[in-house]
């Protein structure tokens, strides 16, 4: 009989591949690919490990509305979460033990003052009460008076909360861009606006006042003309030639240019004093005649005259006239004068004073509507001349013809695109000055820049990314604009190259390294994009091809990468389920997995947290919405530490300990611990005084700040005496909540004894016993008493204790905190034990055992799956083959449990306790571990594992040993 074949898969960095790939054997991801990737992620280093759980945050404002999260990075330090929903923003962040929450009122809140500014979202307290302020608004007592009368300005509530203009059917389609404390929001319906932080609660929701433009073209129609009626400042009427306006003009711009005769002065000075004042372009000229003595000079003011400044000065005695002129280096028209400040008695000065002509650019916001051809407008920058003019302008951006839909930052410039109006074009501020759209004439390098895409289809801008050039993506294409390759953009340097016809969706792209990262428009196929030097233009590839069954007949509906620890990008499909992608290109790591729970997904969003990059999630349960957290994979090694439930939440309230007394009576020192007498405290992490570790004990005449430590009546040193035996034998592994049941003991952790076997303990009751020694010394059956003296922990002869330790209450109930699975069935990791199959009722549940540390939450399951076994014979392949998987090797490292068979129908569980003494929780396992399996002769050779438990598992390696048959198939013989 030949002797069996052992297959080493070493690595899943294939994922999970689609059905159409299970003959693909020629491809190379075919080796490192598997069948089956549920509530699995990939490592870039090709391990795959089960996702760690979600932590429950809070829940939404609606529950039957759905939201979005956004992730807002104030500093390093300051990190924050964003709710945006239906007409609100709410805020989450870490406090500083890294535990999420949302912001809600200071307990410090000020009682309501009145003639106070108050703007929305501020809180006050009135008879210890909180109220939030619903308006910017100042309190007078009349019709902003006090709350809780006032509804119209305030309501009751402690969450911090801002209002914002947007509806539920169009927060998927807003766009964000961050500066500092300053988040930029767009949306085609919506005027741009700026999120300001001041501080965690004090956040502004604010229209964008954006300067100088952005213009459409010019008016292109000589007969089509723009009267201002009423002067050139202030409040003045603009009438058109032709129907021109519309309601929907109010609040938008007009750009009019009015050519500007040259102007002149002539003035006779026999004294100090100044001439009069001339509108001036760019250029002045200076003419003096006569013979006198004196100092003149020529000043000019951009301020409309309050302020002069000296542009220059001619000094004569008589013997000079000044014939000569400057140009001034100024944006805006200025005016010009001569002052002439020093004058000694004799003959006159004579000056001529004039300017160039040139083209004034006067700008109005229209703020009232009476006609198709008649508008009330206030002037923003003096208009030339009160006179019809055929060279207007009109702004890009109006309730008439849209709002942005996208925005960016590029070179130290705020850019924004594609509004209903104009779909394909781009606007840039000016450099360093992210409100200002002016352009100078002539240009200069920082001026604001408009550009068209060339394109032939009208398809809209839906994004814009800042990379090496600004890549825009549309409907059915890709483009990047700007300069080119180590250039800086200008008005006369930026141009616009087409890379290829495929097209986004409205799902925001995310960069990964150098390389973005989009959805085509249908949702289903996930590219990215990448500059290649060789073809000098931007190039990518399909990342879904090999994982497409995961996509047909769904789309992406949102997206967010997690750089640290695995380089994650997670998606959202539109049925709910979760899809993480491990992609480190230069590796050639690209391997999709995918991720249910017992709801849906609907958002994703990452922040940066301390140690890795926290991903978010908004996720509909039943018919409520959650704000849930992916917790840290792995903090620790400790299987008391692990986190794989879902909408979860952790009792885990530890102590710090900062000394115990060596004494008869130790005394442990926990400033501010809370703890009761009679209390149940669990002790770690010592430091010198390492035998209190991992013990339980009775606190005792406990002071604020201290506490005494006894023998606790489940303490796990206690002594059980024999009724056949008068020695005590000294078990130091009972476990933590002794209960009714068999416990099995391994001998070698027995103290007075010399045996080598299983002595097994029947606990008939909470403290009585009967012990069966069926191997070793005092073979039999005995039956005793659990007694426990309750004795004051003498710790005179122990280690000096030097620093560090917690100590934690003991519970055996949970019964606040729970409201949000209120009937849900429930599993429980309690100090690194499973508890399975608990309802909480009563938004509470019993623990059958005690504990002091209990993560509880929604079970998940974790599939992995190999791909059929291929395998190079000398006749030829194994598919198609009938193979028996006789046994298999794990390699694991820091796992714990899990079901291993040929398939999902036929598993065996994995034996987990070892050599941990009883009580203790099994330790996570690293290495190589050997399982045979049942069955018989199949077509494929698969080998299937199964986490069902709240544990970490990591999969190194799958070594199946293999037997070879005939063929498979319903005609084989």
């Amino acid at each position: 009989m030949p002797q069996p074949v052992q297959i080493l898969k070493p690595t899943f960095a294939g994922g999970e591949l689609a059905p159409s790939l299970y003959s693909r054997v020629d491809l190379q991801r075919y080796a490192s690919g598997c069948r089956r990737l549920r509530n699995f992620f990939v490592h870039p280093h090709g391990s795959a490990s089960n996702r760690p759980g979600l932590q429950f945050i809070s829940k939404p404002k609606y529950a039957n509305k759905k939201c979005r999260g956004v992730g807002f990075e104030f500093s390093t330090e300051q990190v924050y979460s964003i709710e945006f929903g239906e007409y609100y923003c709410r805020f989450y962040m870490n406090d500083a033990t890294g535990k999420a929450g949302q912001i809600i009122a200071p307990v410090s809140t000020a009682a309501w003052v009145t003639s106070t500014v108050y703007y929305i979202g501020d809180f006050v307290k009135v008879s210890d009460v909180i109220y939030r302020s619903k308006t910017n608004h100042t309190s007078n007592g009349t019709d902003h008076n006090t709350p809780p009368g006032n509804t119209t300005d305030w309501e009751s509530s402690n969450i911090y909360e801002i209002s914002t203009p947007y509806v539920k059917a169009d927060l998927d389609t807003l766009k964000f861009t961050q500066s500092a404390d300053v988040l930029y929001i767009t949306h085609r319906n919506y005027y741009p606006r700026t999120l300001t932080r001041y501080s965690h609660i004090s956040w502004r929701l604010e229209l964008y006042l954006f300067e100088d433009g952005p213009f459409m073209s010019q008016n292109a129609i000589e007969t089509l003309k723009i009267t201002p009626v009423g002067g050139v400042t202030g409040t003045i009427t603009l009438t058109a030639s032709a129907a021109l306006f519309n309601v929907l003009h109010i609040g938008a711009l007009f750009k009019l240019e009015h050519d500007v005769e040259g102007q002149a002065y002539t003035g006779a000075f026999t004294g100090t004093g100044t001439g009069t004042a001339l509108k001036c372009g760019n250029t002045w000229r200076i003419i003096t005649h006569g013979t006198w003595t004196g100092k003149i000079k020529v000043e000019k003011s951009i301020d409309g005259g309050s302020t002069w400044t000296t542009i220059r000065v001619f000094t004569s005695a008589d013997d000079y006239n000044p014939n000569t002129y400057g140009t001034e280096d100024e944006d805006k028209p200025f005016l010009v004068r001569i002052n002439c400040y020093a004058y000694t008695t004799g003959g006159t000065i004579n000056v001529d004073l004039t300017t160039d002509a040139f083209t004034q650019t006067g700008i109005v916001k229209i703020t009232a509507y009476s006609s198709p051809t008649s508008v009330t407008a206030t002037v923003l920058e003096e208009i030339g001349l009160a006179v019809a003019t055929a060279d207007w302008s009109e702004g890009a951006w109006s309730d008439y013809r849209g709002y942005p839909a996208t925005v960016t930052f590029y070179q130290d410039r705020l850019v924004f695109a594609s509004t209903k109006h104009e779909p394909q074009t781009t606007w840039t501020t000016k450099t360093s000055n992210y409100i200002n759209f002016g352009r100078s004439d002539p240009l200069v390098d920082s001026d604001g820049i408009t550009v068209n895409l060339p394109s032939r289809k009208m398809n809209a801008i839906r994004h814009l990314v800042g990379l090496g050039e600004i890549l825009a993506f549309t409907s059915s294409s890709e483009w990047s604009i700007g300069p080119g390759a180590n250039a800086s953009i200008t008005p006369t340097s930026i141009s616009q190259k087409l890379h290829g016809y495929r097209g986004c969706s409205e799902v925001t792209p995310v960069v990964i390294g150098s390389r973005v990262i989009f959805i085509q428009p249908k949702g289903s196929i996930v590219r990215d994009l990448a500059f290649d030097y060789a073809s000098d233009s931007y190039t990518g590839d399909p990342l879904s091809l090999l994982s497409n069954h995961l996509f047909q007949n769904h789309q992406i509906i949102d997206m967010a990468y997690q750089a640290e620890p695995d380089s994650l990008l997670w998606c959202i499909r539109d049925d709910g389920i979760l899809l993480s992608l491990t992609y480190l290109r230069e590796q050639e790591v690209v391997a999709w997995t995918w991720h249910d729970t017992d709801g849906e997904f609907e958002s994703v969003w990452t922040i940066p947290g301390e140690t890795y990059d926290e991903v978010w999630f908004v996720i509909k349960r039943g018919n409520e919405r959650f704000i849930e957290r992916m917790v840290q994979r792995m903090v620790s090694t400790d299987p008391r530490d692990q986190f794989f439930v879902d909408c979860g939440l952790t009792y885990d309230i530890p102590k710090t300990i900062t000394g115990i007394t060596k004494a008869t009576q130790a005394v442990v020192t926990a400033v501010g611990h809370g703890f009761v007498d009679g209390d149940l405290v669990d002790i770690s992490d010592v430091k010198g005084m390492i035998e209190v570790n991992n013990l339980r004990f009775k606190v005792s005449d406990k002071t604020a700040d201290t506490f005494k430590i006894k023998e606790s009546d489940i303490c796990p040193v206690i002594n059980i005496i024999s009724s056949t035996n008068t020695t005590p034998i000294e078990i130091t592994t009972l476990p933590h909540g002794l209960t009714t049941g068999t416990i099995v003991v391994v001998a070698n952790h027995l103290v007075n004894t010399n045996a080598n076997g299983t002595w097994t303990i029947t606990v008939t009751s909470p403290t009585t016993f009967t012990l069966n020694t069926s191997v070793g010394n005092g073979a039999g059956v005995a039956t005793g008493t659990i007694t426990s003296t309750g004795a004051y922990i003498n710790s005179s002869a122990y280690t000096a204790y030097t620093s560090a330790g917690k100590a934690r209450k003991v519970i055996t109930s949970i019964s606040a905190g729970l409201d949000h699975l209120a009937g849900k069935k429930v599993v429980v990791l309690a100090d690194g034990n499973v508890i399975n199959d608990l309802v909480v009722t009563d938004n509470a549940i019993t623990l059958p055992v005690a504990a002091s540390r209990v993560h509880v939450g929604l079970p998940y399951i974790s599939d992995l799956e190999t791909l059929d076994i291929e395998l190079s014979l000398a006749t030829g392949t194994t598919q198609g083959k009938l193979l028996k998987v006789s046994n298999v090797q794990f390699r694991f490292l820091n796992s714990r449990g899990g079901w291993i068979g040929p398939d999902s129908d036929h598993l065996d569980e994995i034996t987990q306790r070892t050599n941990e003494p009883m009580g203790s929780p099994i330790d996570l396992k690293s290495g190589f571990y050997k399982q045979p399996i049942t069955g018989n002769y199949s077509e494929g050779g698969r080998v299937f594992y199964r986490q069902k438990d709240p544990l970490p598992v990591t999969i190194l390696a799958v070594i199946p040993s293999i037997s070879i048959g005939g063929m498979g198939g319903s005609n084989a013989n």
